[in-house]
C-alpha cells in the first residue's frame, strides 16, 4: 500500500481571494469551472475561519462533507412484536420490562403504617377465638412523586411579646434542624447535577423556578464551587505525589473555553500563545496510578 503524503497547507487572505476571483473572471476558463473554483475556495475559507473560532467540531464537519446518514425503514418502523398466547384474564409478568422491586429503591423514605384498630396479640375480629400475630410479611406500597433538584422547608417559629415590658419570646427550631440555610446535600446536588450528570446551571434554574423554589444559576454555580474547594487539599496532595512518580504519561486534547476564545480575539496568533488544551497525565507511583487533568 502506497504511503500518502499530507497535502500542503494553503493560507489565503480575503484580499488575495478577491484578487483571485478577478483573475478568474478575466481567464478563458468556462463559466462553470470558474464558479466551481470560487465555491471551493469560499468553502475552504469558511471552514478555516470556523475551526479557528472553535465553532466547528469534527462531528459537524463530517456532516457537512459527507451528509447525514439516512435511517433505514426497519429501524424507523420496526415490525410489531407478536403477542404471547396467554389465557384470558391472566397477566403474564415478563422479566426485563422496567419492573423494579421495592428493594431496588434504596434512596426511598420508609414509613411504617401500623394497623388502626389491631395490634399483635389482639383477638381476631373474624373468628373471635384466635389471636393475631406479626409473623407474616408486611404489605408494600410504592408511591413516586416529582421534586426539584433542591427542595425547601419553611419553618415558621412562633413569637410572643410581653404586653408590659415588650420582651419577645421566639420558639426554637425542631430538634435535629440546624439553623443553617444551605444543607450540605443542597451543595452536593448542585455539583453533581452539573459535573456529574451534565445539567447546565441555567436549566436547573428554570426547573427550580417552575417548581416554585427559585434558585438562580449563579447560586448553583457558587454552591458547586464550594463543593469543589473542599477537594482542593486532596488535589494538591495528588499533584505532589504525581510529581514524584517513576513514570509519567501525558497527552493533550483540544478544549473550548469561552473566556479564552474572547480573549484570543485581541491577541496576535503569530506572537502570542492562543492554544487551548486539556492535558491528561498518568503518574505511576509505586503500584498505583494517579490521573491528573489540567486545562488552560
Amino acid at each position: 500500500m502506497e504511503k500518502t503524503t499530507p497535502p500542503e497547507q494553503v493560507k489565503i487572505s480575503e484580499e488575495e481571494f478577491q484578487a483571485l476571483c478577478k483573475r478568474l473572471e478575466q481567464s478563458n476558463l468556462p463559466v462553470q469551472d470558474r464558479t466551481l473554483i470560487v465555491k471551493v475556495f469560499r468553502a475552504m475559507l469558511w471552514m478555516s475561519k470556523q475551526l479557528e473560532l472553535g465553532r466547528l467540531g469534527m462531528g459537524r464537519l463530517k456532516k457537512l462533507l459527507f451528509g447525514e446518514k439516512s435511517e433505514k425503514k426497519d429501524k424507523l418502523f420496526p415490525p410489531p412484536a407478536p403477542k404471547p398466547d396467554t389465557p384470558e384474564g391472566q397477566r403474564d409478568r415478563l422479566r426485563g420490562h422496567g419492573r423494579n422491586p421495592s428493594s431496588s429503591f434504596t434512596g426511598a423514605n420508609k414509613v411504617f403504617c401500623p394497623h388502626k384498630t389491631l395490634k399483635a396479640g389482639d383477638l381476631c375480629p373474624e373468628c373471635e377465638k384466635g389471636r393475631v400475630h406479626s409473623s407474616i410479611e408486611n404489605g408494600i406500597f410504592l408511591r413516586l412523586m416529582g421534586n426539584p433538584l433542591i427542595t425547601a422547608t419553611i419553618y415558621e417559629t412562633e413569637k410572643l411579646r410581653c404586653a408590659l415590658c415588650g420582651k419577645v419570646y421566639e420558639a426554637s427550631l425542631p430538634k435535629g434542624v440546624p439553623a443553617v440555610k444551605w444543607d450540605e446535600t443542597a451543595c452536593s446536588i448542585a455539583a453533581l447535577s452539573r459535573f456529574g450528570y451534565g445539567i447546565p446551571h441555567f436549566r436547573s434554574e428554570k426547573m427550580q423556578t417552575d417548581f416554585g423554589i427559585p434558585i438562580s444559576d449563579s447560586v448553583f454555580s457558587a454552591l458547586a464551587a464550594n463543593v469543589a474547594r473542599c477537594a482542593d487539599p486532596i488535589e494538591h496532595r495528588l499533584v505532589e505525589l504525581g510529581a514524584q512518580g517513576r513514570l509519567i504519561h501525558s497527552d493533550d486534547t483540544n478544549m473550548r473555553i469561552l473566556e479564552l476564545i474572547k480573549e484570543n480575539k485581541t491577541r496576535d496568533p503569530e506572537k502570542d500563545r492562543v492554544g487551548m488544551f486539556t492535558t491528561a497525565m498518568i503518574s505511576v507511583v509505586e503500584d498505583k496510578e494517579i490521573a491528573l487533568f489540567f486545562t488552560g
